[in-house]
């Protein structure tokens, strides 16, 4: 209970500071240790994520990418960042449909059908030539979030700042760069005009790949997208509905060799190919019980990356060994990379590290049990 009390009256504290100094870093310092004060003394996953999701989509997005370090944080934890990847909360304004409507002639917006911390997606209806009328997909950027996630990026890059000068020992992790290339990314994201253009990037990939479909761009503005409607349901639904050993597998066939074209071939890949972004659509089985029709649609597009001739040499190199189930040559092709690129510079025994980061991507990309 005293706790408890002292958290209240911090909290209290913290909102009158972040009312006084709101748009400054201090300011949005003073608002999420307000945020994070009950997860702090609850330390539950629940209460975590509860507070990751509050803290806005800087830390959303954190959460998504740490819900895959199951080697750095515990499997519950990660099971409830992981939610995130689809279950945001949602808060429809009225302001942001209007905008679109107002952005886009011949535009109306319908219905809610989800999103996430930085756009929403409504259905639509879009007048076209002729006179006639189509259904579509309409994603608009939630008003107020580029600045925000710029401020919050800024206050990360302070923080890894602080830390580095305070323990120059952790210099080695290059957190600030780390910070940078996550804010670029990020705030990629905030610009719809970048996901129409790598929507369209992926349409001429895959323009002779039936079982692929990616939405037709209709309108690409900064704060507006207008696309084809996704068919089908998500991957994470896919995989949890029942269906025959023949379609999943015929499935899975697709989206792997969707991925090798996408790195092997184009060279431009899907940065954040979660479940959540993958749709299935399948028709019913051929005679003989043959592989049935599907058609795999890839959505949310705004971090999508060009491979540099570095990237892909690794990418190339390490598939092979990972097939081939060579440790060491996967080691030596992800620190190569770095070696490359210049980020090895607080590198000590290189050639132990091929061997020891070998083994441990090989046992977590095979989800070995054996001891690293």
């Amino acid at each position: 209970l005293r706790l408890l009390s002292l958290a209240l009256v911090c909290a209290v504290l913290l909102q009158v500071l972040a009312a006084a100094f709101g748009g400054s870093l201090l300011g949005r310092t003073c608002q999420l240790a307000m945020i994070w004060a009950p997860a702090v003394l609850v330390r539950t996953p629940e209460a975590i994520v509860q507070a990751l999701e509050s803290s806005g989509p800087v830390f959303i997005k954190l959460a998504q990418w740490l819900s895959t370090r199951r080697d750095l944080l515990s499997a519950e934890l990660c099971d409830a960042m992981g939610q995130l990847h689809e279950r945001v909360q949602l808060d429809s304004m009225p302001g942001d449909w209007l905008f679109a409507e107002q952005t886009v002639p011949g535009l109306r917006v319908g219905e809610l059908l989800g999103g996430g911390c930085i756009a929403q997606v409504f259905t639509g209806e879009l007048s076209v030539q002729g006179g006639t009328t189509r259904q579509v997909a309409v994603k608009v950027r939630r008003r107020g979030v580029s600045t925000l996630m710029r401020t919050d990026v800024a206050l990360l890059r302070w923080t890894a700042w602080w830390a580095e000068w305070l323990r120059p020992d952790l210099q080695w992790l290059a957190m600030e760069l780390a910070v940078d290339h996550f804010g670029e990314y990020l705030l990629q994201q905030a610009d719809l005009r970048i996901e129409a253009a790598n929507l369209k990037s992926f349409a001429r990939n895959f323009r002779f790949v039936g079982s692929v479909r990616i939405p037709r761009v209709f309108v690409g503005e900064e704060r507006v997208l207008v696309t084809d409607i996704a068919l089908g349901v998500s991957l994470s639904e896919f995989v949890k509905q029942k269906h025959d050993d023949v379609v999943r597998k015929a499935v899975f066939e697709s989206l792997t060799d969707l991925m090798a074209r996408m790195i092997l071939r184009d060279n431009f890949i899907h940065g954040d190919l979660h479940p959540g972004n993958i749709f299935v659509s399948t028709g019913p089985l051929f005679a003989g019980g043959r592989a049935p029709q599907l058609e795999i649609t890839l959505i949310d597009a705004g971090i999508s990356i060009e491979m540099s001739s570095n990237l892909t040499r690794m990418a190339r190199n390490s598939m092979r060994a990972a097939f081939n189930m060579d440790a060491l040559g996967l080691g030596k092709a992800v620190v190569r990379l770095h070696v490359d690129e210049g980020l090895s510079t607080h590198g000590r025994d290189l050639d132990r590290l091929e061997h020891k980061l070998g083994y441990l991507l090989l046992a977590g990309g095979f989800m070995c049990d054996e001891d690293i």
